[in-house]
């Protein structure tokens, strides 16, 4: 049964398989059977896009104004090639903020209203 580590948030995930040992040899040839593989978890394998409705995970680097759980809509993506992308946010507080992916969940459909 492989599980999954998201590089993105780190959230370990069960992966629904048929021939375990096939899909390791198709998609991880040279790691044992049973070895944990990279996955982008259901929350981020979701590109981010301007105007989507998202969920702050846990803000990082010290910004202790943004509070865990707060909701925003996605203004706009900052990307670059070399070094990756950030995220401006306009908090439902009204205050924008910047982000990076780990940071940043899009909300459910419960949530986006």
């Amino acid at each position: 049964m492989p599980y999954s580590k998201c590089p993105v948030c780190g959230a370990i995930a069960h992966l629904s398989v048929g021939d375990v040992r096939q899909w390791y040899a198709d998609y991880y040839p040279g790691l044992p059977v049973g070895e944990l593989v990279p996955g982008k978890c259901f929350y981020c394998w979701p590109e981010l896009q301007p105007e989507m409705r998202v969920v702050v995970r846990q803000a990082l680097g010290g910004d202790a104004q943004t509070p865990t759980g707060a909701y925003g809509v996605l203004l706009r993506l900052l990307s670059s090639p070399e070094h990756g992308n950030i995220y401006l946010v306009r908090l439902d507080s009204g205050v924008e903020r910047y982000f990076i992916r780990a940071e940043l969940r899009k909300a459910r459909v419960e949530e986006a209203e």
